[in-house]
């Protein structure tokens, strides 16, 4: 058996060694990055904002699975109460949901979705702002805080514009050099005795 593996009689017939697998570390040679990723942070605020919407689909599933509507009978002309079950729709609802924000997250690192995305929410802090003159003092408060989440989101939009990571600066200085150790010599062999006769 040689050292790679092979047996002599595989060695002789030209046999190539098999490769065999290391759990060597790995190096990245990838420049190392500073600065904030405000494109993940956007991401992140679209996933969690993602979530609420559709925790709140399905909580009105749970909540209200049914709703009654007055319909008028075609053949009598009164208008009689129908009720329909509702969950099917925001399952489908949920579902079209999960996609469409799937896609704006893998948008996200476009400059042109984000604009979008960015004027968007302009927009609905604009209708917010006037809903707010109209809103009941209970509804005031949920504004205000939807104003806010508004405005931390359009700041990380911004920042993803303005402020891009970037490789780290090489260091200038002269490196400090660290003393090695140097192993011991190996010990002297023991002297040869003399033959004896």
């Amino acid at each position: 058996m040689l050292s790679d593996g092979r047996r002599v009689a595989q060695a002789r017939d030209g046999t190539a060694p098999t490769a065999v697998a290391m759990n060597a570390p790995t190096v990245s040679l990838a420049p190392l990055m500073v600065g904030t990723d405000w494109i993940a942070i956007a991401r992140w605020i679209t996933i969690a904002y993602a979530s609420l919407q559709i925790l709140g689909i399905f909580a009105v599933g749970l909540l209200l699975p049914t709703i009654t509507v007055p319909v008028q009978d075609p053949s009598t002309g009164q208008i009689v109460d129908q009720t329909f079950n509702i969950r099917p729709f925001l399952a489908l609802v949920a579902f079209v949901a999960i996609i469409f924000y799937a896609v704006i997250v893998w948008l996200t690192k476009y400059g042109i979705a984000r604009a979008i995305v960015l004027g968007v929410v302009v927009l609905s802090a604009l209708g917010e702002l006037s809903r707010l003159g109209t809103a009941t003092s209970a509804a005031v408060g949920g504004t205000i805080f939807l104003l806010l989440c508004d405005a931390g989101y359009a700041f990380v939009l911004i920042m993803s514009f303005a402020s891009r990571p970037h490789p780290a600066p090489l260091s200038t200085g002269a490196a400090q050099v660290m003393p090695i150790a140097l192993a011991p010599p190996p010990p002297a062999p023991p002297p040869l005795l003399p033959p004896q006769e």
